[in-house]
């Protein structure tokens, strides 16, 4: 493996949460190579991109690339309330092909409240035809709403 791809979603809330996550990868994963997409709207500040930053790159091999969305792409999804568990950053991991670089052709898609215990490249290599064959038929549907 040359090196995984893990993204994450998060907006102002979630933050901290996420490079939690994101040092729990880095520690647990010392001889892989990653790459974190982190994909964020306006709400997450510099700041918090810049926290989230140095979260990863102390360590070697690290790197973190940030995607920002446009929230207006998302007129199909339900409209998240205040206080409710869902937010609109739940639904960004539904646009990925459409956010992330063509050239990415595999990820591993991490929520910010994880925390990782172990070495990730056996979940790296688990078959992925029948989760991505759900999740474009998925997209399909709300793109055609």
């Amino acid at each position: 493996m040359n090196k995984m791809d893990i993204v994450a979603c998060t907006d102002k809330w979630f933050v901290m949460p996420t490079g939690v996550m994101m040092q729990s990868v880095c520690v647990n994963n010392p001889e892989v190579d990653i790459v974190f997409h982190i994909i964020v709207d306006d709400n997450v500040t510099e700041k918090g991109m810049r926290d989230l930053e140095e979260t990863v790159t102390v360590f070697e091999g690290k790197s973190i690339t940030f995607y920002h969305v446009d929230v207006t792409k998302f007129p199909c999804f339900p409209n998240v309330k205040m206080g409710s568990h869902v937010t609109q950053a739940a639904y960004y991991r539904l646009m990925l092909s459409e956010i992330l670089p063509k050239d990415i052709h595999k990820v591993l898609y991490l929520d910010g409240d994880v925390i990782v215990r172990h070495s990730l490249p056996p979940l790296w290599n688990i078959a992925k035809k029948s989760i991505q064959y759900r999740t474009d038929k998925l997209l399909r549907r709300c793109i055609n709403y």
